[in-house]
């Protein structure tokens, strides 16, 4: 009875344990930082163009990656060119559906601290070590990501906080921004290319082979 028992408790730990490392799930949310942004290496306004979660293979495991590509209107903090992916991990939360497209969108990003990973991680495509060597939104863990709406008010103060590389106390209104619509996720599973690049090498194999037997064929008869 105690073993069974002992075992019982055992199992419920790891399924609450598998839970939890499967969603990222955080047991203590921490307070939002408005100001929390400030610190990262590239912050703009853009908008965005479009929304991809791709179900990924990390070994043995699936897990799904969201990559955001936004339309760069304005650099505040760093240098971007006019579009620019970004891998969101959103650790924290469930990636959801869909996104809300605001007018003016604020977001700060990090330069990815992810390794290359070994070589099996560019055998399938769309590529994980391509997709985890992108840029990161910032997020701080259990916390929301720096994506936010801005409105005029709000620009002009968040301007004055990254000259001054601190806040100073000034709330931000949340006024004058505008939901324009939502964008819904497209959904990407990985194709294992290799069997297409079997394919594809017997393939040539048998080509440069019929070429092979008729240039000796030609040979014998000329």
């Amino acid at each position: 009875m105690h073993f069974a028992r002992s075992f019982k408790l055992l199992l419920a730990a790891l399924a609450l344990w598998s839970a939890a490392s499967a969603g990222h799930a955080c047991i203590t949310y921490r307070e939002y930082d408005e100001t929390a942004f400030l610190e990262a290496d590239l912050i703009f306004i853009g908008k965005l163009a479009d929304y991809e979660i791709v179900t990924a293979q990390d070994r043995y495991v699936d897990e799904e990656l969201a990559v955001l590509t936004y339309r760069v209107d304005r650099v505040l903090k760093g240098q971007a060119g006019e579009t620019i992916r970004l891998l969101w991990p959103n650790s924290t939360f469930e990636l959801p559906d869909s996104m809300s497209r605001y007018d003016a969108t604020l977001v700060a990003v990090v330069p990815s601290e992810a390794p290359e990973g070994d070589w099996t991680g560019w055998l399938r495509y769309p590529s994980r070590n391509a997709l985890t060597a992108l840029s990161v939104v910032h997020q701080q863990g259990c916390s929301n990501a720096s994506i936010m709406p801005v409105g005029p008010r709000d620009l002009a103060t968040i301007k004055r906080w990254i000259a001054a590389g601190s806040a100073d106390g000034t709330p931000l209104t949340n006024d004058g921004f505008r939901i324009a619509d939502e964008l819904p996720a497209t959904r990407t599973r990985q194709i294992d290319l290799r069997p297409v690049g079997a394919g594809v090498l017997g393939g040539s194999a048998l080509v440069l082979a019929i070429r092979s037997w008729r240039r000796r064929r030609a040979q014998r008869h000329s």
